[in-house]
């Protein structure tokens, strides 16, 4: 459901299933400097934890 924000002549996307496809990037920012997503679909991406910054590195001691 799309719906339009009270607060931002700004429409809200709730399902990503309304995000259409782009067929450039001018496009897309066009479409998103008019939309923003709304919390349900922000809950559904879920966490970015485990796709941010490189892995952990194990700790090494120094070579004597």
């Amino acid at each position: 459901m799309i719906r339009p924000s009270s607060k931002r002549q700004m429409v809200v996307v709730e399902n990503l299933d309304d995000v259409p496809d782009f067929s450039s990037e001018a496009e897309e920012v066009e479409y998103w400097d008019t939309h923003e997503l709304g919390g349900e679909a922000l809950e559904k991406m879920g966490p970015l934890d485990d796709i941010l910054g490189p892995p952990d590195r194990t700790r090494q001691r120094p070579t004597p």
